[in-house]
């Protein structure tokens, strides 16, 4: 399997697993927004998942863009995979440090507002949730890979 597609496999599991982790607090703001009108919030509900799935795609795909089509096209498989237990840890770090780093900005940019906590919450559990299913994904296709071409060269 090509790194590419191992990429593409990764990115389908990792908008999965960020989408499905985030799904909670979509729910907690609909019932919020929908100021506990149950009749509200089932009509509500199909929308805002629906907008959610969109712009968690729309996030995960530039994530992809950015990151793993450089690393799959231009980092050798061997040695990345041989590194992996730091790249974990990096998909751990850094995507919270992105978080954090962008609610900042937001509060020097506008210092007037206050941060918005429960945002906070969500795009890191999104962004977390997405690099650590990315990295361990594409990780576990890469070391199947290794595997059977390691074993068809004898």
């Amino acid at each position: 399997m090509r790194p590419l597609a191992r990429a593409s496999i990764a990115l389908l599991a990792a908008w999965g697993a960020a989408f499905s982790t985030t799904v909670p607090f979509q729910m907690a703001m609909c019932l919020r927004n929908s100021d506990g009108d149950m009749h509200a919030f089932r009509r509500l509900l199909p929308l805002v998942l629906a907008i959610w799935s969109v712009w968690t795609l729309a996030l995960a795909v530039a994530g992809w863009l950015l990151v793993a089509v450089p690393v799959a096209l231009f980092v050798r498989p061997r040695w990345l995979y041989s590194v992996r237990w730091p790249v974990m840890a990096a998909c751990t770090v850094i995507p919270v440090l992105a978080t954090s780093l962008k609610f900042d900005l937001q509060g020097l940019i506008h210092p007037d507002t206050l941060i918005d906590w429960f945002d906070y919450g969500l795009y890191t559990a999104l962004t977390v949730s997405y690099a650590l299913t990315m990295g361990a994904v594409y990780f576990w296709l890469t070391g199947r890979f290794l595997r059977n071409e390691s074993a068809a060269r004898g």
